[in-house]
């Protein structure tokens, strides 16, 4: 009976571990992701980036209103319902017999049909104007993807120094097993170098790891959920990153002018604020127009019948102005007397214009300091990144040697621990300082323009010929970096003219 009930028991604890085993093993249908794929696909999901694409379609609309603004004719039509006395007779007896007495309706139609022959300019500056709209909707997609691409690389990044930080955990807290192992093998033989004060602090730093291991799969739940949300990826779908050693960057910038003419020709805002200027300047002229007359062939159709009125006339240049059919065609000119608003309108243009070229200026300075703000950070983050490395040597030689004193009897358990943090803290800032690295790198390539995808891990991409104007501008391909020991780097505004 006993043997029976030991071999129930063995298969229900083999079949409940397979079931957990199968539970917690990762579907083999997750969609894993490197930096460029992610990026790719931020660029085609992101809603964002949909949001200005639907942008710029309605500005593609007013570019066609624009287009067909001069090529249709434009309808006009009026029709009247009202009462007039009744007549009969020839137009010629005098007197006619009317009367109040009897009256009857009357109605009246006409429909006019204007083609414009010329605007004088207005209608070419406004297809222009729309046109130039068009560019800035455009560019102004290009800045919502360089947003989303700096928002993606950052989580991507992220997602790579939260695990580096996890195996670093893992590490210490099995380092920290083993030495509590041994700490307890030590009292169960009554050392006198150990005491049960010892185990306690031991077991007091275990519990702030497991605290800091809870936090650190936090922060990588909440950094894919947060890149899931970027990409456009389903909530329910298994989604992960390819996961990869995080590696130093050994390349230096090109010089900061290099990276400011650079980025004054490839950022998408001074495209897009260029787009807006010469679309308000294309406006202004459009107003300016409005002070002329508008040349335009004109044809009208009219209808007039009043049945209770009817007079007879044998006479051609004697009509009846309540029935009849006439078609007119002529030469006209349209002019609107309403200067007030015309001129405000102009002025209106005016202060638009002067105000886009102010902000083109500040957009420049503004551009150029961001320009020289990455660029300073990023070379700090450089410097810090080469501390952080010579901090994770030195660290690692530190618990190396104590917990060799440590085995010798020389170093205390407190030295031990100590030892093991101090180890733990050079790798997590080591890390940090890299991933601040690769984010101020990241936002060099932003300021300047230039796409994130082509920084790879251990590279930057930054080649100096393609900044400097020299070469074919082929991405600088760099060495394989050598990883620390024991871890496991003014003027007035143009006056435009109406045209002619």
């Amino acid at each position: 009976m006993n043997a029976l009930v030991k071999y129930l028991l063995a298969f229900v604890l083999i079949f409940c571990g397979f079931q957990i085993a199968s539970a917690e093993a990762p579907p083999t249908d997750t969609l894993r992701l490197t930096l460029r794929e992610c990026l790719d696909r931020a660029m085609q999901g992101n809603l964002d980036i949909r949001e200005a694409q639907l942008e710029r379609d309605r500005a593609l609309i007013d570019q066609l209103e624009a287009n067909r603004a001069f090529w249709l004719p434009v309808f006009e039509a009026r029709s009247y319902l009202s009462v007039v006395k009744d007549a009969r007779g020839y137009v010629t007896d005098h007197p006619l017999t009317t009367s109040w007495d009897n009256f009857g309706p009357c109605f009246e139609f006409h429909l006019q049909a204007a083609q414009p022959i010329s605007t004088l300019g207005r209608v070419n500056a406004l297809k222009r104007a729309a046109r130039n709209g068009i560019a800035a909707r455009e560019a102004g997609v290009e800045v919502r993807r360089a947003s989303v691409a700096a928002e993606v690389y950052r989580l991507y990044y992220g997602v790579l120094v939260a695990r580096e930080l996890l195996e670093i955990l893992d590490d210490v807290s099995e380092k920290i097993a083993q030495a509590r192992t041994r700490v307890r093998e030590m009292l169960e033989e009554d050392s006198d170098r150990v005491t049960t004060t010892d185990l306690m602090r031991i077991d007091v730093y275990t519990y702030e790891l497991e605290r800091k291991h809870i936090e650190a799969n936090k922060s990588v739940e909440l950094a894919l959920g947060a890149l899931r949300r970027a990409l456009g990826i389903p909530y329910d779908a298994h989604f992960d990153v390819v996961t990869d050693r995080l590696r130093p960057i050994p390349e230096t910038l090109p010089s900061l002018d290099s990276l400011r003419a650079y980025a004054f020709q490839n950022r998408p805002e001074l495209a897009q604020v260029n787009a807006a200027v010469e679309a308000r300047r294309q406006q202004l002229i459009a107003a300016r127009a409005e002070r002329y007359p508008t040349p335009f062939v004109g044809v009208e159709v009219g209808l007039r019948a009043a049945p209770g009125r009817e007079l007879l006339t044998e006479n051609p240049f004697v009509g009846d102005a309540y029935n009849g059919r006439s078609v007119k065609a002529a030469l006209g000119l349209q002019y609107t007397l309403d200067n007030r608003s015309r001129e405000a309108g102009i002025q209106r243009a005016e202060v638009e214009y002067r105000e886009m070229l102010r902000k083109r200026e500040w957009a420049e300075a503004g551009i150029a300091l961001e320009v020289q703000k990455a660029y300073l950070e990023a070379d700090e983050a450089r410097r810090n990144s080469e501390l952080g490395r010579r901090s994770l040597r030195a660290g690692s030689s530190l618990m190396i040697q104590t917990l060799e004193r440590y085995d010798m009897g020389v170093a205390s358990t407190r030295d031990l621990l100590e030892a093991y943090g101090a180890y733990a803290k050079s790798q997590g800032d080591y890390y940090q300082t890299l991933y601040s690295h690769y984010l101020a790198l990241g936002e060099v390539y932003r300021t300047i323009g230039k796409p994130l995808s082509e920084i790879t891990n251990g590279t930057n991409g930054v080649g100096h010929s393609e900044l400097e104007g020299e070469g074919d501008g082929d991405d600088a391909q760099f060495e394989e970096p050598v990883e620390p020991e024991n871890s496991g780097e003014n003027g007035e505004p143009y006056e435009p003219q109406p045209e002619e």
